[in-house]
């Protein structure tokens, strides 16, 4: 009986907890600013957990350094430079984690991020003013016009949805992708290991993708819709859906942050 009472508890305990370690860390934040410029200004710990999985701001920095090399590294393999394409579009940008260690006042290209997390936006078009910000539904369309970008990149946003989300985003993406155009998504993939049931690991071996639901309702750590949790692919999977949309150029594992597996895909001209 006294299982069945405390079990319900964890949840809101565990959240209240977390809660509190983000007020304590945005008072460290505080402390600090005084010795930090305006241009080092770093969004809330909440919004780092939100698209980081952690609320500390030097993670959130380095991580944010090294998703944005890795982008370009990635190019690099197809022969391309970042600073070569016009209309870049950050994909579920979140505060801009990667998107301000890409900009380059210097270069020429035009910067976009657009993300459903409306604060995490308001705050980018506040302090990230290098870019053009918009907020997008949890479905299609977005406001962008046909084959407005010839880049676009999604990190750690497909990890996150369920099949039919993927496949409707997919499409979307190949609207507002230019003829040639480049994208680039990544996934979690067949080198991650996949922590979850028999039965899910079982679905994963036979299809090639799993769709797992970690944490849903009011307490769910990172404030977002309940439809955004975790998902898995295998490479073969990969190959054999997404070529449905784009013509797979290269499929290179742990590329992002030595973590997540990325796929460069190409619009190919009608």
């Amino acid at each position: 009986m006294f299982e069945r009472l405390k079990r319900p508890l964890r949840t809101p305990y565990y959240y209240l907890r977390f809660r509190a370690k983000a007020v304590l860390t945005r008072i460290k934040d505080w402390r600090n600013n005084s010795e930090e410029s305006d241009t080092s200004q770093f969004p809330s710990p909440l919004l780092r957990q939100r698209v980081h999985g952690a609320l500390d701001k030097e993670s959130y920095i380095q991580v944010g350094k090294t998703c944005a090399q890795n982008i370009k590294d990635l190019l690099s393999l197809i022969g391309r430079d970042f600073a070569s394409f016009n209309n870049i579009l950050d994909f579920g940008c979140g505060s801009g984690r990667v998107i301000r260690f890409l900009y380059n006042e210097n270069d020429s290209y035009h910067l976009y991020g657009t993300d459903i997390d409306k604060e995490a936006i308001s705050w980018c078009k506040k302090h990230l003013t290098f870019a053009d910000w918009d907020t997008n539904d949890p479905l299609p369309p977005t406001r962008y016009a046909n084959d407005a970008f010839d880049l676009i990149y999604g990190i750690s946003v497909l990890t996150h949805l369920d099949e039919k989300m993927q496949f409707i985003w997919l499409n979307e993406m190949k609207r507002i992708l230019k003829p040639n155009g480049v994208l680039i998504l990544t996934v979690h993939g067949d080198g991650l290991g996949f922590q979850g049931t028999e039965e899910e690991k079982a679905l994963l071996s036979e299809k090639g993708f799993v769709f797992k639901v970690v944490q849903t309702g009011r307490f769910k750590f990172d404030g977002l819709p309940d439809f955004y949790q975790h998902s898995h692919h295998s490479k073969e999977y990969v190959e054999r859906e997404w070529s449905r949309f784009f013509k797979i150029i290269h499929y290179e594992e742990r590329a992002i942050n030595s973590h997540q597996d990325a796929v460069i895909l190409f619009k190919s001209p009608e």
